[in-house]
Order: structure tokens, then sequence, then C-alpha cells
């Protein structure tokens, strides 16, 4: 794609400045991807010129989203959020723009960046809608894949694991090699988690050599989350142990790797749930989260409150209580406060 736009970028006489800025800003996309930067800033940097001095306002939000990826790949999260945000809002100005959910996922990974989870949540939400109405599986992918991150920055795992099997899911029939390569990254930080060195090899693994089947190297930002969780495994193992599995990794086809990957347990470790019920009170299967979250219900707390209380999104909220009143057989939020006291939960 990249050597496409720059042959039609030296082939360009008689073209519209909007088209010229279009091919820069992609090419630069296209660099910046690759981890080729200072090539990427010259590209976006040309169309950002060439936008702002002919009023172009589609070219200057694509000039600045692309301007604003390369900051937070080579992690400059101050100035990507910058870029990004004043990308996002010329784009709103527009109206529908198809790389938005895109553009929100940047400004999400940024705030994750930042410790703003709940900026982050807000942006994913937003752009988890629009590619359901949208109907754009790879979009819908993408989002739940991005959401997990967010969630296992902040060891919320059980959720993190539900987002990335909706997301591999997806993954079966997108075949989207980028996208599929996150996927197995954020799964091998949950498997880090849980202390499973071999199943985080083989995954990174799957992760390299996906990566390496399209060009895409591992970024500097997401460089930091490899050596945030790969020590908590590494040491676990032998040199011969952690090589093979990661070979391993490295041979499976795309469909091997994501079932492999769907293979990650999609229920928590069992802990205890903290100001548990008294002894003997039932709880039917709920998890630590579903009861936290029950505890709220009896608080009279809006899906809304529930969020902003627990640090995860509406949209997580309202699946936890949908959730809970599933496996309770009970059919309104007043029911489930209801049952909830009747067994000491609240």
């Amino acid at each position: 794609g990249r050597r496409w736009l720059e042959m039609g970028l030296v082939r360009d006489a008689g073209v519209s400045d909007s088209i010229r800025v279009t091919a820069l800003a992609y090419a630069g996309f296209l660099a910046t991807s690759q981890g080729d930067y200072p090539v990427a800033q010259k590209l976006c940097e040309e169309a950002l010129t060439i936008s702002q001095r002919s009023g172009d306002t589609l070219g200057q939000a694509e000039s600045l989203y692309s301007l604003g990826r390369i900051a937070m790949y080579t992690d400059d999260q101050e100035q990507a959020h910058r870029l990004l945000s004043s990308a996002l809002t010329l784009a709103r100005e527009i109206g529908p723009i198809i790389w938005l959910p895109s553009l929100l996922g940047n400004l999400a990974a940024v705030a994750t960046e930042r410790k703003d989870y709940a900026a982050a949540y807000a942006y994913l939400d937003e752009a988890l809608d629009i590619s359901r109405e949208q109907e754009d599986h790879g979009g819908i992918a993408d989002s739940l894949g991005d959401i997990a991150r967010v969630s296992i920055a902040r060891s919320d795992i059980d959720s993190a694991r539900a987002q990335l099997l909706e997301s591999l899911t997806l993954q079966r029939h997108i075949r989207d090699r980028r996208f599929a390569a996150q996927a197995f990254e954020y799964c091998a930080w949950i498997a880090a988690s849980s202390q499973q060195p071999e199943r985080t090899a083989r995954l990174l693994g799957a992760a390299e050599a996906m990566r390496e089947s399209i060009g895409v190297p591992v970024s500097p930002m997401v460089r930091r989350d490899y050596d945030t969780y790969v020590p908590l495994v590494r040491a676990r193992v032998d040199v011969p142990t952690w090589d093979r599995a990661w070979a391993e990794g490295r041979s499976n086809t795309l469909d091997e790797a994501i079932v492999y990957a769907m293979e990650l347990p999609l229920e928590p470790e069992p802990d205890p749930v903290s100001a548990a019920p008294p002894a003997g009170a039932a709880v039917d299967g709920l998890s630590r989260r579903e009861v936290e979250v029950l505890r709220l219900l009896v608080d009279g707390r809006s899906n809304q409150e529930i969020a902003e209380a627990l640090f995860i999104s509406p949209h997580t909220a309202a699946k936890h209580v949908a959730n809970i009143m599933g496996k309770l057989g009970l059919d309104s939020r007043t029911a489930a406060a209801t049952w909830a006291v009747r067994h000491g939960i609240g």
C-alpha cells in the first residue's frame, strides 16, 4: 500500500491539493505502522502544510490524525493527545468519516497511557457504537481489543477475557493480521498476569509472526507492554522451554493462533470477594465483579454511576447488569436488588 502511494506521489502532476494531501497523509500513516517514523513525519507535515494553505479541513484532520499516531507510537503522549484531539475536533465538524472509530481508539490508547481510564472507556464506547451501527466487524473487533487493553491496565482481567473472546471470534472471519497480532499480545498479558509462561511465549511468538508477515514491527509504546509483562513470567521457565513455546507460536497459522488464543480461560482464578456475603449466603455463580455491581444496584445506582464507582465504561456496567439478571433469572434491576438483600449482599 505504501509503495503504491509513493509511486502516485511522484506522478501527481495536475492533481488537486486535496488528493495530494490524502495521499501524503495515508503514506505517512502506513510508514508509521512500519516503524519508519522520520519519513512518516516528513510526509504528514507536508500534508498539513498544504491543507492549511488551501483551507482543506478534511486534509488537516487526516494530517493531524497521522501526526498524532506518530507521536503516540514514539511515546510522546502529551503531543499525541494534542494532535489527536485537534483531529477529532475537525472530524466532528466535517461529519461521518470512515476512520473516526480508529481515531477514537488512538485517543483511548493515549488516555490509557495517561491512566485516564474513564476517558479511554468513553472514547472506545463511542468507537464501538459507530462500528456496530456501520456493521463494521473489523472496527468492532478492534474496539473490543482496545477495551480489553484498558481493562488489563486496570487489572480487570475478567472483563478483558470476555472482550477478547468476542474480538477473536470476529477475527476468525476478518483475518486482519495486524489486529490479530494485537489481540494475541493482549491475551499474552493476561497469561503473564496469571503466571503462565509457556502460554505467554507461544502467544507472543504468534504475534511476532503475524507482524513480520505484514511488515508491522512492535512500536516503542507497545514495547513498554512487553517490558512490563514478560518479566512477570520469563524467570519461571528455562531458556529452552521458553524458546520452544515461542517457536511453536511462530509456526502457527492465523487460524491455529486464533483458536489457541481463544483457549485462554475465560473465568478468572477463584479469589475471595472483598466484603463477601455472610458464610452460607448464595451468590449463584456470580463473578467477583458482578457481586460488586450487585451491591451498587442495591444502592440504586444507575449504569453511569456504577461505571464511575468501579472505573469501568457504562457499556461494560450495562453488560454486567444484564449478566447478573440472566444468571439469577430475574427481569429487572429492582428484582436483582431485592434478591441481593435477601441473600445478604448489599
